[in-house]
């Protein structure tokens, strides 16, 4: 599914003009979109699977197999090489689709900040799974932030870079 998201953003920017303002804006958005979108699908991805083991992670800790900080780091540990393996399988299609400068040291600073964009969301969904009561409630609340985030990202802030 992120190789295909991947080469889909990248057929939708393809080779996109950065010499005026609008393809500029175009390339900054094609950016905040790609690294907020995969991070929304890993936080929704992981989602059930949070609620589902809520019920083991109760039953561990009323028989003291576990501490509570272990459990959350295990479940912090598991998706790093999950939303990293994900995170170039979307990227490498999508960045030279756009037309990004062919430069290493680019491609892996995108490739790192779109790693990282996309762990803050996802962990974001796990702490609202383990904060609130149910999927529903904590589905609705992970819809209203994730809108704060894109509503006030600055992407269309208009600075002296574009003057």
């Amino acid at each position: 599914m992120f190789a295909v998201l991947g080469i889909l953003f990248g057929l939708v920017f393809l080779q996109v003009s950065d010499d005026d303002l609008a393809g500029m804006s175009s390339k900054l958005s094609v950016i905040f979109m790609t690294t907020g979108f995969c991070g929304v699908l890993h936080a929704g991805t992981s989602f059930p699977l949070l609620f589902r083991w809520r019920a083991v992670f109760y039953r561990e800790q009323s028989s003291n197999t576990y501490s509570p900080w272990v459990y959350a780091l295990a479940n912090t540990l598991v998706e790093l090489p999950y939303v990293f393996v994900f995170t170039l399988v979307f990227v490498v299609p999508c960045y030279h689709l756009v037309g990004f400068q062919n430069d290493g040291e680019l491609f892996f600073r995108y490739a790192f900040s779109h790693y990282l964009m996309s762990l803050c969301f996802l962990y974001l969904g796990h702490f609202l799974a383990s904060a609130l009561p149910n999927a529903v409630v904590a589905q609705i609340l992970q819809g209203v932030l994730y809108n704060f985030c894109f509503l006030f990202g600055g992407v269309f802030i208009q600075g002296r870079f574009f003057t």
